[in-house]
Protein backbone atom coordinates (compact mmCIF):
# COMPACT_ATOMS: atom_id res chain seq x y z
CA UNK A 1 0.00 0.00 0.00
CA UNK A 2 1.17 3.37 -0.82
CA UNK A 3 0.31 6.85 0.33
CA UNK A 4 0.52 9.60 -2.72
CA UNK A 5 2.17 12.53 -1.60
CA UNK A 6 3.20 15.42 -3.85
CA UNK A 7 3.88 16.63 -7.11
CA UNK A 8 7.45 18.11 -7.20
CA UNK A 9 7.14 19.76 -10.26
CA UNK A 10 6.15 23.31 -8.40
CA UNK A 11 7.96 23.90 -5.91
CA UNK A 12 7.54 27.25 -4.96
CA UNK A 13 3.31 26.79 -4.51
CA UNK A 14 0.89 25.76 -1.34
CA UNK A 15 -1.96 24.50 -2.67
CA UNK A 16 -3.53 20.91 -3.22
CA UNK A 17 -4.01 20.44 -7.52
CA UNK A 18 -6.52 18.22 -7.26
CA UNK A 19 -6.73 14.68 -9.36
CA UNK A 20 -4.86 13.25 -12.15
CA UNK A 21 -6.15 10.46 -13.58
CA UNK A 22 -4.48 8.31 -16.67
CA UNK A 23 -6.86 6.20 -18.54
CA UNK A 24 -4.88 3.08 -19.59
CA UNK A 25 -3.00 3.51 -22.67
CA UNK A 26 -4.74 6.63 -23.41
CA UNK A 27 -2.50 9.77 -24.00
CA UNK A 28 -4.84 12.62 -22.51
CA UNK A 29 -4.72 13.20 -18.97
CA UNK A 30 -8.15 14.12 -17.01
CA UNK A 31 -7.69 16.88 -14.58
CA UNK A 32 -9.77 17.48 -11.55
CA UNK A 33 -8.73 20.86 -10.71
CA UNK A 34 -7.94 22.93 -8.13
CA UNK A 35 -8.76 22.24 -4.36
CA UNK A 36 -6.34 24.55 -2.67
CA UNK A 37 -5.83 28.26 -2.20
CA UNK A 38 -4.08 29.87 -4.67
CA UNK A 39 -1.30 32.14 -2.62
CA UNK A 40 -0.73 35.11 -5.17
CA UNK A 41 -2.83 35.92 -8.19
CA UNK A 42 -3.12 33.71 -11.48
CA UNK A 43 -1.49 30.98 -9.64
CA UNK A 44 -4.64 28.79 -10.79
CA UNK A 45 -4.02 29.33 -14.10
CA UNK A 46 0.06 29.27 -13.97
CA UNK A 47 -0.55 25.29 -12.00
CA UNK A 48 -2.72 24.85 -15.31
CA UNK A 49 -0.25 25.70 -17.92
CA UNK A 50 3.05 24.45 -16.41
CA UNK A 51 0.89 20.63 -16.45
CA UNK A 52 0.29 21.15 -19.45
CA UNK A 53 3.64 22.00 -20.48
CA UNK A 54 5.27 18.86 -18.68
CA UNK A 55 2.70 16.13 -19.39
CA UNK A 56 3.65 17.42 -23.22
CA UNK A 57 6.77 16.73 -22.52
CA UNK A 58 5.75 13.02 -22.08
CA UNK A 59 3.92 12.90 -24.90
CA UNK A 60 0.63 13.57 -23.18
CA UNK A 61 -2.18 16.28 -23.42
CA UNK A 62 -4.31 17.74 -20.21
CA UNK A 63 -8.16 17.49 -20.42
CA UNK A 64 -10.46 19.00 -18.02
CA UNK A 65 -12.64 16.94 -16.39
CA UNK A 66 -16.51 16.79 -17.15
CA UNK A 67 -17.28 16.34 -13.76
CA UNK A 68 -14.80 18.80 -12.09
CA UNK A 69 -15.90 20.75 -8.61
CA UNK A 70 -13.29 23.34 -8.05
CA UNK A 71 -12.05 25.60 -5.53
CA UNK A 72 -13.00 27.89 -7.21
CA UNK A 73 -16.50 27.71 -7.46
CA UNK A 74 -17.01 27.20 -3.99
CA UNK A 75 -15.05 30.64 -3.48
CA UNK A 76 -17.98 31.97 -5.93
CA UNK A 77 -20.51 31.13 -4.01
CA UNK A 78 -19.18 32.56 -1.20
CA UNK A 79 -18.68 35.67 -2.92
CA UNK A 80 -22.13 35.45 -4.38
CA UNK A 81 -23.24 35.19 -0.72
CA UNK A 82 -21.66 38.16 0.33
CA UNK A 83 -22.66 40.34 -2.33
CA UNK A 84 -25.96 39.44 -2.35
CA UNK A 85 -25.69 40.36 1.73
CA UNK A 86 -24.26 43.52 0.83
CA UNK A 87 -26.68 45.00 -2.01
CA UNK A 88 -29.77 43.76 -0.09
CA UNK A 89 -31.12 40.41 -1.83
CA UNK A 90 -32.51 38.95 1.25
CA UNK A 91 -34.78 36.04 -0.58
CA UNK A 92 -31.58 35.32 -2.55
CA UNK A 93 -28.73 35.16 0.14
CA UNK A 94 -31.66 32.62 2.51
CA UNK A 95 -31.56 30.00 -0.79
CA UNK A 96 -27.58 30.38 -1.11
CA UNK A 97 -27.10 30.38 2.71
CA UNK A 98 -29.11 26.91 3.00
CA UNK A 99 -27.26 25.78 -0.26
CA UNK A 100 -23.97 26.54 0.80
CA UNK A 101 -24.28 24.96 4.48
CA UNK A 102 -26.49 21.45 2.75
CA UNK A 103 -23.83 21.01 0.20
CA UNK A 104 -20.49 21.29 2.61
CA UNK A 105 -22.05 19.34 5.38
CA UNK A 106 -23.18 16.70 3.44
CA UNK A 107 -19.65 16.16 1.24
CA UNK A 108 -16.72 18.74 2.62
CA UNK A 109 -14.68 20.57 0.04
CA UNK A 110 -11.44 22.04 0.21
CA UNK A 111 -13.10 25.00 1.61
CA UNK A 112 -13.17 23.28 5.46
CA UNK A 113 -9.34 23.98 5.24
CA UNK A 114 -8.97 27.12 6.10
CA UNK A 115 -10.14 28.70 9.33
CA UNK A 116 -11.35 32.06 8.06
CA UNK A 117 -13.19 30.23 5.52
CA UNK A 118 -15.17 28.53 7.48
CA UNK A 119 -15.45 31.08 10.35
CA UNK A 120 -17.25 33.71 7.10
CA UNK A 121 -19.47 30.69 5.79
CA UNK A 122 -21.01 30.24 8.95
CA UNK A 123 -20.79 33.72 9.81
CA UNK A 124 -22.52 34.90 6.20
CA UNK A 125 -25.24 32.40 5.98
CA UNK A 126 -26.15 33.25 9.65
CA UNK A 127 -26.78 36.70 8.07
CA UNK A 128 -28.96 35.64 5.98
CA UNK A 129 -31.13 33.62 8.38
CA UNK A 130 -31.07 36.89 10.92
CA UNK A 131 -32.19 39.18 7.93
CA UNK A 132 -35.10 36.31 6.57
CA UNK A 133 -36.01 36.23 10.30
CA UNK A 134 -34.80 32.48 10.83
CA UNK A 135 -33.52 32.93 14.54
CA UNK A 136 -33.36 28.73 14.77
CA UNK A 137 -30.99 28.10 11.85
CA UNK A 138 -29.33 32.02 12.56
CA UNK A 139 -28.27 30.20 16.14
CA UNK A 140 -27.47 26.90 14.63
CA UNK A 141 -24.88 28.90 12.42
CA UNK A 142 -23.36 30.91 15.40
CA UNK A 143 -22.92 27.69 17.63
CA UNK A 144 -20.51 26.71 15.18
CA UNK A 145 -18.10 29.49 14.98
CA UNK A 146 -16.84 28.78 18.97
CA UNK A 147 -13.22 29.12 17.74
CA UNK A 148 -13.85 32.18 15.43
CA UNK A 149 -12.80 35.53 16.29
CA UNK A 150 -14.70 39.23 16.36
CA UNK A 151 -12.40 41.40 15.19
CA UNK A 152 -11.92 39.92 11.34
CA UNK A 153 -15.92 39.56 10.94
CA UNK A 154 -17.26 42.95 12.55
CA UNK A 155 -15.62 44.99 10.36
CA UNK A 156 -17.30 42.79 6.76
CA UNK A 157 -19.58 45.24 4.86
CA UNK A 158 -22.91 43.26 5.56
CA UNK A 159 -21.99 42.87 9.32
CA UNK A 160 -24.72 43.94 11.80
CA UNK A 161 -24.01 44.79 15.34
CA UNK A 162 -27.75 43.03 16.35
CA UNK A 163 -26.13 39.78 14.88
CA UNK A 164 -22.87 39.75 16.56
CA UNK A 165 -24.82 40.86 20.12
CA UNK A 166 -26.68 37.44 19.39
CA UNK A 167 -23.64 35.90 18.99
CA UNK A 168 -21.60 37.23 22.30
CA UNK A 169 -24.92 35.86 24.24
CA UNK A 170 -24.41 32.08 22.71
CA UNK A 171 -20.73 32.17 22.73
CA UNK A 172 -19.67 29.84 26.17
CA UNK A 173 -16.62 30.53 28.49
CA UNK A 174 -13.87 28.79 28.71
CA UNK A 175 -11.75 26.15 27.37
CA UNK A 176 -11.34 22.87 26.72
CA UNK A 177 -8.41 19.99 25.91
CA UNK A 178 -9.09 17.26 22.87
CA UNK A 179 -6.81 14.00 22.13
CA UNK A 180 -7.47 12.42 18.68
CA UNK A 181 -6.39 8.99 17.71
CA UNK A 182 -6.95 6.50 15.34
CA UNK A 183 -5.94 3.63 13.11
CA UNK A 184 -4.86 5.67 10.09
CA UNK A 185 -1.87 7.95 11.04
CA UNK A 186 -1.51 9.05 7.62
CA UNK A 187 -4.38 11.34 7.51
CA UNK A 188 -4.06 15.19 7.26
CA UNK A 189 -6.63 16.23 10.34
CA UNK A 190 -8.22 19.42 9.80
CA UNK A 191 -9.80 21.58 13.25
CA UNK A 192 -12.72 24.15 12.20
CA UNK A 193 -10.44 25.10 9.65
CA UNK A 194 -6.94 24.44 11.07
CA UNK A 195 -4.53 22.01 9.62
CA UNK A 196 -3.33 20.20 13.17
CA UNK A 197 -0.99 17.22 11.20
CA UNK A 198 -1.01 13.54 11.12
CA UNK A 199 -2.70 11.05 14.23
CA UNK A 200 -2.23 10.58 17.14
CA UNK A 201 -2.23 14.16 18.89
CA UNK A 202 -3.27 16.63 21.53
CA UNK A 203 -4.70 19.86 21.49
CA UNK A 204 -5.32 21.83 24.35
CA UNK A 205 -6.60 25.96 25.13
CA UNK A 206 -9.36 25.52 22.70
CA UNK A 207 -12.62 27.46 23.15
CA UNK A 208 -15.56 25.22 24.35
CA UNK A 209 -18.60 25.22 22.23
CA UNK A 210 -19.12 23.38 19.04
CA UNK A 211 -16.22 22.80 16.20
CA UNK A 212 -16.06 20.87 13.15
CA UNK A 213 -13.54 18.23 12.66
CA UNK A 214 -12.14 17.11 8.81
CA UNK A 215 -10.46 14.18 8.36
CA UNK A 216 -8.92 14.23 4.73
CA UNK A 217 -8.42 11.43 2.64
CA UNK A 218 -8.73 10.53 -1.29
CA UNK A 219 -12.12 10.37 -1.23
CA UNK A 220 -12.62 14.01 0.14
CA UNK A 221 -12.83 13.47 3.58
CA UNK A 222 -14.83 13.09 6.75
CA UNK A 223 -16.65 15.83 8.88
CA UNK A 224 -18.10 15.57 12.02
CA UNK A 225 -19.19 17.78 14.73
CA UNK A 226 -18.81 17.99 18.41
CA UNK A 227 -19.58 19.63 21.82
CA UNK A 228 -16.78 21.01 24.04
CA UNK A 229 -17.54 21.90 27.50
CA UNK A 230 -15.05 24.55 29.57
CA UNK A 231 -12.32 22.78 31.29
CA UNK A 232 -13.49 19.29 29.75
CA UNK A 233 -10.94 16.78 28.50
CA UNK A 234 -12.39 14.83 25.30
CA UNK A 235 -11.02 11.58 23.21
CA UNK A 236 -11.94 11.34 19.96
CA UNK A 237 -11.16 7.71 18.49
CA UNK A 238 -11.50 8.45 14.57
CA UNK A 239 -12.57 5.66 12.26
CA UNK A 240 -9.77 3.81 10.10
CA UNK A 241 -9.85 4.97 6.20
CA UNK A 242 -7.93 3.47 3.22
CA UNK A 243 -4.17 5.10 3.83
CA UNK A 244 -3.10 4.75 -0.11
CA UNK A 245 -5.32 7.62 -0.63
CA UNK A 246 -4.65 9.46 2.35
CA UNK A 247 -3.44 13.57 1.33
CA UNK A 248 -0.10 14.15 3.41
CA UNK A 249 2.56 16.58 3.54
CA UNK A 250 6.41 16.46 2.85
CA UNK A 251 8.40 17.91 5.58
CA UNK A 252 10.70 20.90 4.67
CA UNK A 253 14.14 19.07 4.71
CA UNK A 254 12.55 16.07 2.58
CA UNK A 255 10.85 18.78 -0.22
CA UNK A 256 14.04 20.84 -0.41
CA UNK A 257 16.43 18.27 -1.11
CA UNK A 258 13.80 16.49 -3.68
CA UNK A 259 13.40 19.79 -5.43
CA UNK A 260 17.28 20.30 -5.08
CA UNK A 261 18.69 17.19 -6.67
CA UNK A 262 16.12 16.85 -9.44
CA UNK A 263 16.86 20.35 -10.46
CA UNK A 264 20.26 19.72 -10.59
CA UNK A 265 19.22 16.41 -13.16
CA UNK A 266 17.14 18.68 -14.68
CA UNK A 267 14.23 16.14 -14.51
CA UNK A 268 11.50 17.28 -12.81
CA UNK A 269 8.69 17.13 -15.38
CA UNK A 270 6.69 13.68 -15.41
CA UNK A 271 7.64 13.41 -11.98
CA UNK A 272 5.36 12.04 -8.85
CA UNK A 273 6.43 11.24 -4.77
CA UNK A 274 4.74 8.95 -3.19
CA UNK A 275 5.26 8.15 0.50
CA UNK A 276 5.00 4.69 1.88
CA UNK A 277 2.87 3.19 4.41
CA UNK A 278 5.56 2.83 6.59
CA UNK A 279 8.79 3.92 6.08
CA UNK A 280 10.70 5.28 3.40
CA UNK A 281 9.48 6.99 0.04
CA UNK A 282 8.46 5.69 -3.70
CA UNK A 283 8.77 7.65 -6.56
CA UNK A 284 6.93 7.78 -10.33
CA UNK A 285 8.46 8.42 -13.18
CA UNK A 286 5.69 8.41 -16.21
CA UNK A 287 4.68 8.66 -19.91
CA UNK A 288 1.89 8.28 -22.30
CA UNK A 289 3.14 4.35 -22.59
CA UNK A 290 4.20 3.32 -19.47
CA UNK A 291 5.56 4.18 -15.77
CA UNK A 292 8.27 3.28 -13.63
CA UNK A 293 8.71 2.85 -10.06
CA UNK A 294 11.41 3.04 -7.40
CA UNK A 295 12.05 2.94 -3.98
CA UNK A 296 14.60 4.44 -1.79
CA UNK A 297 14.74 5.26 2.10
CA UNK A 298 15.28 9.09 1.85
CA UNK A 299 14.83 12.30 -0.27
CA UNK A 300 18.52 12.40 -1.69
CA UNK A 301 18.59 8.81 -2.90
CA UNK A 302 14.92 8.84 -4.30
CA UNK A 303 16.25 11.96 -6.49
CA UNK A 304 19.16 9.97 -7.89
CA UNK A 305 16.89 6.88 -8.71
CA UNK A 306 14.42 9.21 -10.03
CA UNK A 307 16.63 10.77 -12.70
CA UNK A 308 18.06 7.32 -13.32
CA UNK A 309 14.59 6.00 -14.61
CA UNK A 310 13.45 8.95 -16.18
CA UNK A 311 16.71 9.06 -18.37
CA UNK A 312 15.90 6.05 -19.72
CA UNK A 313 12.78 4.63 -21.84
CA UNK A 314 9.92 4.55 -19.08
CA UNK A 315 7.87 2.41 -22.10
CA UNK A 316 10.29 -0.18 -21.08
CA UNK A 317 10.26 0.36 -16.80
CA UNK A 318 6.61 -0.95 -16.25
CA UNK A 319 3.21 -0.41 -18.61
CA UNK A 320 -0.02 1.36 -16.90
CA UNK A 321 -2.54 -1.00 -15.76
CA UNK A 322 -5.54 -1.12 -18.15
CA UNK A 323 -7.88 0.95 -16.09
CA UNK A 324 -5.44 3.67 -16.04
CA UNK A 325 -3.95 5.04 -13.02
CA UNK A 326 -5.46 7.66 -10.96
CA UNK A 327 -4.06 9.92 -8.27
CA UNK A 328 -5.63 11.97 -5.84
CA UNK A 329 -5.13 14.59 -3.02
CA UNK A 330 -1.71 15.74 -4.70
CA UNK A 331 -0.04 18.86 -2.88
CA UNK A 332 2.12 21.15 -4.71
CA UNK A 333 3.39 22.23 -0.48
CA UNK A 334 5.61 21.18 2.02
CA UNK A 335 4.77 21.53 5.99
CA UNK A 336 6.01 20.01 9.15
CA UNK A 337 2.89 19.07 11.43
CA UNK A 338 2.48 20.98 14.16
CA UNK A 339 0.60 21.17 17.62
CA UNK A 340 -1.19 24.12 19.21
CA UNK A 341 -4.18 25.01 17.90
CA UNK A 342 -4.38 29.11 18.54
CA UNK A 343 -0.78 29.35 17.74
CA UNK A 344 -1.76 28.07 14.27
CA UNK A 345 -4.48 29.94 13.83
CA UNK A 346 -2.34 33.14 15.00
CA UNK A 347 -0.25 31.89 11.97
CA UNK A 348 -2.40 31.15 9.45
CA UNK A 349 -2.07 33.49 6.13
CA UNK A 350 -4.65 35.56 5.50
CA UNK A 351 -7.23 34.54 3.10
CA UNK A 352 -7.45 36.73 -0.40
CA UNK A 353 -11.21 37.68 -0.63
CA UNK A 354 -10.96 39.55 -3.77
CA UNK A 355 -14.09 39.25 -6.15
CA UNK A 356 -13.64 38.75 -9.39
CA UNK A 357 -14.73 41.66 -11.51
CA UNK A 358 -16.80 39.51 -13.74
CA UNK A 359 -18.63 38.08 -10.71
CA UNK A 360 -19.26 41.79 -9.01
CA UNK A 361 -20.40 42.88 -12.32
CA UNK A 362 -23.01 40.38 -13.12
CA UNK A 363 -24.45 40.48 -9.47
CA UNK A 364 -24.83 44.26 -9.76
CA UNK A 365 -26.95 44.18 -13.22
CA UNK A 366 -28.93 41.03 -11.24
CA UNK A 367 -29.95 43.12 -8.32
CA UNK A 368 -30.63 45.71 -9.95
CA UNK A 369 -33.62 44.36 -12.34
CA UNK A 370 -34.38 42.85 -8.76
CA UNK A 371 -34.63 45.96 -6.38
CA UNK A 372 -35.06 48.47 -9.00
CA UNK A 373 -32.36 50.45 -8.16
CA UNK A 374 -29.51 51.91 -10.60
CA UNK A 375 -25.93 49.79 -11.26
CA UNK A 376 -24.25 53.23 -10.41
CA UNK A 377 -25.55 53.79 -6.71
CA UNK A 378 -25.21 49.60 -6.44
CA UNK A 379 -21.41 49.97 -7.60
CA UNK A 380 -21.24 52.90 -4.61
CA UNK A 381 -22.83 50.87 -2.25
CA UNK A 382 -20.62 48.16 -2.87
CA UNK A 383 -17.41 50.40 -2.76
CA UNK A 384 -17.97 52.73 0.17
CA UNK A 385 -18.64 48.81 2.26
CA UNK A 386 -15.15 47.52 0.76
CA UNK A 387 -13.76 50.77 2.23
CA UNK A 388 -15.36 50.57 5.72
CA UNK A 389 -14.08 46.92 5.93
CA UNK A 390 -10.48 47.58 4.52
CA UNK A 391 -10.31 50.44 7.33
CA UNK A 392 -11.95 48.26 9.96
CA UNK A 393 -9.59 45.76 9.37
CA UNK A 394 -6.55 47.75 9.96
CA UNK A 395 -4.00 47.66 12.70
CA UNK A 396 -2.10 49.93 14.63
CA UNK A 397 1.64 49.97 13.91
CA UNK A 398 4.86 51.14 15.09
CA UNK A 399 6.36 53.39 13.68
CA UNK A 400 10.58 54.66 13.96
CA UNK A 401 11.99 57.67 12.95
CA UNK A 402 15.27 58.95 12.93
CA UNK A 403 15.69 62.51 11.72
CA UNK A 404 18.20 65.53 10.81
CA UNK A 405 17.11 68.52 11.69
CA UNK A 406 18.25 72.35 11.88
CA UNK A 407 16.97 74.89 13.69
CA UNK A 408 16.38 78.06 11.32
CA UNK A 409 15.45 80.88 13.51
CA UNK A 410 16.28 82.67 15.65
CA UNK A 411 20.22 81.03 14.29
CA UNK A 412 20.93 77.61 12.99
CA UNK A 413 21.86 75.14 14.48
CA UNK A 414 21.75 71.48 13.85
CA UNK A 415 19.78 68.66 15.40
CA UNK A 416 19.42 64.70 15.53
CA UNK A 417 16.45 63.20 16.90
CA UNK A 418 15.22 59.64 17.23
CA UNK A 419 11.49 58.96 17.76
CA UNK A 420 9.37 55.85 18.22
CA UNK A 421 5.21 56.40 17.24
CA UNK A 422 2.32 54.18 18.28
CA UNK A 423 0.29 54.72 15.22
CA UNK A 424 -4.14 53.19 15.70
CA UNK A 425 -6.87 53.30 13.42
CA UNK A 426 -9.94 55.88 14.86
CA UNK A 427 -12.55 53.52 14.27
CA UNK A 428 -15.28 56.26 13.54
CA UNK A 429 -13.23 58.39 11.44
CA UNK A 430 -11.77 56.59 8.19
CA UNK A 431 -8.06 56.63 7.13
CA UNK A 432 -7.29 59.03 10.69
CA UNK A 433 -4.79 57.63 13.16
CA UNK A 434 -4.45 58.50 16.78
CA UNK A 435 -0.28 59.09 17.07
CA UNK A 436 1.03 59.37 20.02
CA UNK A 437 4.82 58.49 21.03
CA UNK A 438 8.33 59.73 22.88
CA UNK A 439 11.12 61.31 21.01
CA UNK A 440 14.77 62.01 22.15
CA UNK A 441 17.15 64.63 20.92
CA UNK A 442 20.87 66.34 20.72
CA UNK A 443 22.22 69.89 20.23
CA UNK A 444 19.96 72.40 18.66
CA UNK A 445 19.79 76.80 19.43
CA UNK A 446 20.80 77.31 23.13
CA UNK A 447 18.23 79.99 24.74
CA UNK A 448 17.71 83.87 25.30
CA UNK A 449 17.48 85.57 28.56
CA UNK A 450 13.29 86.33 29.07
CA UNK A 451 11.59 89.37 29.94
CA UNK A 452 11.25 93.05 29.28
CA UNK A 453 12.40 96.16 30.01
CA UNK A 454 15.60 97.27 30.29
CA UNK A 455 17.92 94.83 28.15
CA UNK A 456 15.39 92.99 28.81
CA UNK A 457 15.42 92.45 32.27
CA UNK A 458 12.93 93.37 34.83
CA UNK A 459 15.04 94.94 37.09
CA UNK A 460 16.55 98.52 38.04
CA UNK A 461 20.05 99.31 36.41
CA UNK A 462 23.28 98.64 38.28
CA UNK A 463 23.76 102.50 40.30
CA UNK A 464 27.20 103.46 38.50
CA UNK A 465 25.44 102.58 35.03
CA UNK A 466 22.87 105.15 35.79
CA UNK A 467 24.81 107.85 37.27
CA UNK A 468 27.05 107.73 33.99
CA UNK A 469 25.25 109.03 31.20
CA UNK A 470 26.49 106.58 27.65
CA UNK A 471 26.76 103.62 29.99
CA UNK A 472 24.67 100.49 29.12
CA UNK A 473 24.72 97.02 29.98
CA UNK A 474 23.67 93.58 28.93
CA UNK A 475 23.25 90.36 30.18
CA UNK A 476 24.25 87.12 27.41
CA UNK A 477 23.58 83.75 27.45
CA UNK A 478 26.27 81.63 25.34
CA UNK A 479 25.69 78.27 24.96
CA UNK A 480 24.02 74.90 22.72
CA UNK A 481 21.16 73.05 23.28
CA UNK A 482 22.34 69.48 24.62
CA UNK A 483 19.59 66.92 25.14
CA UNK A 484 15.71 66.95 25.02
CA UNK A 485 12.74 64.38 25.44
CA UNK A 486 9.59 65.13 24.52
CA UNK A 487 6.31 62.77 24.53
CA UNK A 488 3.80 63.26 21.21
CA UNK A 489 0.73 63.16 20.74
CA UNK A 490 -1.70 63.82 17.39
CA UNK A 491 -3.11 62.97 14.49
CA UNK A 492 -2.08 61.27 11.42
CA UNK A 493 -4.08 61.06 7.99
CA UNK A 494 -2.84 57.75 6.52
CA UNK A 495 -4.51 55.85 3.57
CA UNK A 496 -3.92 51.96 3.50
CA UNK A 497 -4.00 52.09 -0.32
CA UNK A 498 -1.60 55.29 -0.26
CA UNK A 499 2.29 55.44 -0.04
CA UNK A 500 1.16 59.22 1.25
CA UNK A 501 0.66 59.60 5.30
CA UNK A 502 0.19 63.23 7.10
CA UNK A 503 0.45 64.09 10.59
CA UNK A 504 0.00 67.22 12.80
CA UNK A 505 1.41 66.25 16.77
CA UNK A 506 1.55 67.91 19.32
CA UNK A 507 4.37 67.75 22.08
CA UNK A 508 5.74 68.68 25.08
CA UNK A 509 8.79 67.38 27.72
CA UNK A 510 11.70 68.43 29.15
CA UNK A 511 14.76 70.15 27.81
CA UNK A 512 18.65 70.55 28.94
CA UNK A 513 21.19 73.30 27.53
CA UNK A 514 24.43 73.97 28.37
CA UNK A 515 24.52 77.89 29.31
CA UNK A 516 27.13 80.60 29.83
CA UNK A 517 25.69 83.87 31.37
CA UNK A 518 27.62 86.92 31.45
CA UNK A 519 26.98 90.22 32.80
CA UNK A 520 28.40 93.03 30.58
CA UNK A 521 28.92 97.07 30.67
CA UNK A 522 29.70 98.94 27.60
CA UNK A 523 29.91 102.12 26.07
CA UNK A 524 26.42 102.79 24.01
CA UNK A 525 27.16 101.89 20.69
CA UNK A 526 30.41 100.67 21.09
CA UNK A 527 30.99 96.98 20.96
CA UNK A 528 34.32 96.67 21.31
CA UNK A 529 34.42 98.32 24.90
CA UNK A 530 31.97 95.97 26.23
CA UNK A 531 33.99 94.95 29.80
CA UNK A 532 33.11 92.01 31.88
CA UNK A 533 31.00 92.50 35.37
CA UNK A 534 30.46 88.57 36.49
CA UNK A 535 29.67 85.40 34.70
CA UNK A 536 27.84 82.12 36.24
CA UNK A 537 30.88 80.04 34.36
CA UNK A 538 29.50 76.99 32.26
CA UNK A 539 26.63 74.95 33.63
CA UNK A 540 23.60 72.75 32.70
CA UNK A 541 19.70 74.66 32.43
CA UNK A 542 16.81 72.37 32.50
CA UNK A 543 13.46 73.86 31.52
CA UNK A 544 10.16 72.43 30.00
CA UNK A 545 8.79 72.65 26.59
CA UNK A 546 5.64 72.94 23.96
CA UNK A 547 5.06 72.88 20.24
CA UNK A 548 3.95 71.16 17.57
CA UNK A 549 5.12 69.83 14.26
CA UNK A 550 3.83 68.92 10.83
CA UNK A 551 5.44 65.76 8.98
CA UNK A 552 4.72 64.02 5.79
CA UNK A 553 6.19 60.73 5.19
CA UNK A 554 6.25 58.65 1.96
CA UNK A 555 6.19 54.96 2.22
CA UNK A 556 8.78 52.55 0.09
CA UNK A 557 8.11 49.15 1.40
CA UNK A 558 8.77 48.70 5.08
CA UNK A 559 10.74 51.96 5.07
CA UNK A 560 9.68 55.56 4.52
CA UNK A 561 11.37 59.03 3.96
CA UNK A 562 9.72 62.77 4.46
CA UNK A 563 10.33 65.97 5.84
CA UNK A 564 8.73 68.00 8.82
CA UNK A 565 7.89 71.80 9.76
CA UNK A 566 8.58 72.45 13.69
CA UNK A 567 8.01 75.17 16.15
CA UNK A 568 8.79 74.96 19.92
CA UNK A 569 8.79 76.90 22.96
CA UNK A 570 10.98 76.76 26.20
CA UNK A 571 11.15 78.46 28.99
CA UNK A 572 14.22 78.27 31.66
CA UNK A 573 13.63 78.36 35.48
CA UNK A 574 15.38 82.01 36.52
CA UNK A 575 18.79 81.50 37.81
CA UNK A 576 21.48 83.99 39.76
CA UNK A 577 23.91 85.86 38.67
CA UNK A 578 23.98 89.42 41.05
CA UNK A 579 20.37 89.61 39.46
CA UNK A 580 17.65 86.48 38.80
CA UNK A 581 17.96 85.74 35.13
CA UNK A 582 15.14 83.57 33.45
CA UNK A 583 15.43 82.58 29.93
CA UNK A 584 13.37 81.69 27.13
CA UNK A 585 13.72 79.96 23.54
CA UNK A 586 11.50 79.75 20.50
CA UNK A 587 12.65 78.24 17.71
CA UNK A 588 11.37 76.78 14.07
CA UNK A 589 13.11 74.40 11.36
CA UNK A 590 12.66 72.09 8.98
CA UNK A 591 13.32 68.14 9.13
CA UNK A 592 14.73 65.19 7.14
CA UNK A 593 13.16 61.94 8.19
CA UNK A 594 14.00 58.61 7.82
CA UNK A 595 11.85 55.63 9.45
CA UNK A 596 10.81 52.18 9.32
CA UNK A 597 7.48 50.53 10.14
CA UNK A 598 7.60 47.29 11.89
Amino acid sequence: MITLLALITFSSFELDIGELEIQGPSATVLYQGVYGAPMKARQAEIVRGELVLALKARGLTLQLAKRQHMLADDLAQQHALELELELGLETQSLARAKGLLAYHQGKPSALWKDHERVCRLYFSAAHAFHRSAKPRQRDAALLRMSACQEGPLKVLPYSQEALLTVWRKLRVSGTSTLTLRGANAANRVYLDGVLLGSLPLQVSDIAAGQHQLLVVDGSGGTLRSFQLKAGQSSLLELPSSRPEFADLLLTTSEHSVLVAELRRSGQIEGIIVFNKARNGLLGLVYSARGAALVEARDAKSLATLLAAAAAKSVAKQAPLPAIGLRLKGLSLGAGVAQKGFNDLRARGARVDWQVSGRLTQNMVDYAAKVLGKSPQALRAKLQAGRQRGAWGSESGFWLSLLALRADLSPEIAPVAGLSLLRLQPVSALQNIWLTLGVELSFGGFAAQPAGSGWDPLLHPVDPITASEEGLSERIRLRGSGALAARGLLGLAWHKPSSPWSLGLLGQFGWRQINADLLHEQLAQGLESSAQLLRRTGEFTWDGGLVGARLLGLYRLGPWSVGGEFYFEQSEFEAVELDLLIPARSQVGGLSLLLGRRF
